[in-house]
């Protein structure tokens, strides 16, 4: 999964680079029209924020410190990984992507002015991989237009972007749509079996091992509802863990007679 995403990211960077172009030419038409000022028109030739010929700024928080680090520091090291291996193929249309990146040490405050300035002060062309402080800096991103490329999201906030220019391109879902997509799959997908090709029995007992974090939370609650609309409530177990507690409640819930575990 984290291989896939860190693709995804790839993916749309190589698309929001349309946008260099696009911007470029709307603004080049603005400056052409009659009577417009030829030195206008030469600056609009110019590249967009953050993009020269040879490099492409990019911004994210690395959130390498704090009780989050040890999502972040893998994170930031898979990304810069692959942002390398990209360069090493010639990077995007010729150019080189340079990553800048600040550790807001998981809190949305500073992240936000963290974000502000990889915008306004480094300049960067465009933003991946935030954390918490998206919901914050929504509005923010909104009016400044700049191109995210965002993994996660707590509120669903960066899901409303749907419009046809949106430069808001969120690539995993909200915790609330997790929930419901854990639920799904482990009832009705060919996941099990010794070549994990079957589907659960109807009457399987469902581990669910959470924590009482704010994601773990949000995606309990839609686990829990998603459970209910199936009409499998009763075969749901849960069970909250801290990291030190995790190996016994797993066997608690196999000694429960638990076919399958969700964490």
């Amino acid at each position: 999964m984290k291989k896939l995403r860190l693709v995804s990211i790839l993916l749309v960077l190589a698309l929001a680079m349309s946008l260099v172009s696009g911007c470029r030419q709307e603004t080049t038409g603005e400056s052409q029209q009659p009577g417009g000022d030829p030195a206008t028109s030469q600056n609009s030739e110019e590249n967009s924020q953050g993009v020269t010929d040879d490099e492409i700024l990019v911004g994210t928080i690395a959130l390498t410190s704090g009780a989050y680090a040890f999502l972040g520091m893998p994170a930031i090291a898979g990304l810069k990984a692959a942002f390398d291996r990209l360069n090493a193929n010639g990077g995007v249309q010729g150019r080189q992507v340079k990553l800048v990146s600040y550790d807001d040490g998981g809190d949305p405050a500073t992240g936000k002015t963290m974000i502000e300035k990889l915008v306004e002060d480094d300049q960067v062309f465009m933003l991946t991989n935030l954390g918490s402080e998206v919901e914050a800096t929504m509005p923010y991103l909104r009016e400044i237009g700049i191109p995210l490329v965002n993994v996660t999201c707590t509120d669903g906030s960066a899901y409303s972007e749907y419009a046809p220019d949106s430069r808001i391109f969120q690539i995993s879902p909200d915790f609330t749509t997790d929930g419901k997509y854990l639920v799904t799959r482990v009832l009705h997908e060919d996941l099990f079996g010794p070549n994990k090709d079957e589907k659960l029995p109807d009457d399987a007992k469902i581990g669910v091992v959470y924590t009482t974090d704010q994601g773990s939370m949000l995606t309990l609650d839609a686990m829990k509802q998603q459970a209910e609309a199936e009409g499998a409530a009763d075969r749901f177990i849960y069970e909250v863990v801290t990291t030190d507690t995790v190996q016994t409640v797993i066997q608690k819930l196999k000694n429960e007679n638990c076919q399958a575990v969700v964490l």
